[in-house]
């Protein structure tokens, strides 16, 4: 056996039981200023208002919702969603983080997204994993021909397509990186390497170049909201010939 095929071999078996970065909680002190910016200038069509929680998507989000902003006080992130490929990867998932030694909980399904289970990354970062979903359904008038999407490109903003990826302050990013990749079965794409020092590790689920990314948080707390990023791409050529 030769010496590539040896280490092949002594590596783990790749988990695939994640399938995407799905939806994302913000807070907001503003949510009205906030509403202004995600739906007039990024073009991002609201779905559905729940106590003090506005549920919007990018039109080519496969669900009901991917943004959801929340009124607090204080800004922040509320938690990042994952969804699963399967009930059993779900479940899958969770054993593999409890015995992570990760705490946490499972919390009920909101607008089209059925139970989740919510845990936090190591530095703190709150996540929810679930599998059942409603896929989005568009009225008449958003109505596209081209079956693969779920709605024609809106005409106001940008406008968003779809949500992308999200970046995560750590204070050890080594750690972090090492739960994502052995609960969650995330691979690494790159990293940053300062000295003896990992600063920065970008990890994917599947074909993305990166679905989260970890990077070293300067103030040293850690599992804060550095960014998340929607997907915008100009296929209006392509709709102008479908509709």
């Amino acid at each position: 056996m030769s010496s590539t095929s040896t280490y092949l071999n002594s590596l783990p078996e790749p988990v695939y039981d994640l399938s995407h970065f799905a939806a994302f909680e913000l807070f907001s002190p503003v949510v009205d200023e906030t509403l202004w910016f995600f739906k007039e200038l990024l073009g991002m069509v609201e779905t559905h208002r729940e106590g003090n929680s506005v549920f919007l998507r990018g039109w080519e989000d496969p669900y009901g919702h991917s943004l959801k902003i929340t009124e607090r006080d204080t800004p922040g992130m509320g938690y990042a969603g994952w969804r699963t490929t399967s009930q059993a990867a779900l479940d899958r998932r969770v054993k593999a983080i409890q015995d992570a030694g990760i705490a946490g909980h499972w919390v009920e399904g909101e607008v089209g997204m059925g139970p989740s289970f919510e845990f936090a990354t190591p530095d703190g970062a709150p996540q929810r994993i679930n599998w059942e979903v409603e896929y989005y359904k568009a009225p008449p008038v958003d109505a596209t021909r081209l079956i693969n999407r779920p709605q024609r490109r809106p005409l106001n903003g940008v406008p968003l397509r779809k949500l992308d990826h999200i970046n995560l302050l750590a204070k050890d990013v080594s750690a972090n990186k090492n739960f994502a990749a052995d609960a969650l079965g995330f691979k690494l794409s790159e990293h940053i390497m300062i000295g003896d020092t990992e600063a920065g590790a970008w990890m994917r689920l599947h074909h993305r170049t990166h679905d989260v990314a970890f990077t070293q948080d300067a103030t040293g707390e850690g599992g804060r909201l550095h960014h998340v990023a929607f997907f915008y791409g100009n296929s209006r050529h392509l709709e102008d010939a479908a509709d």
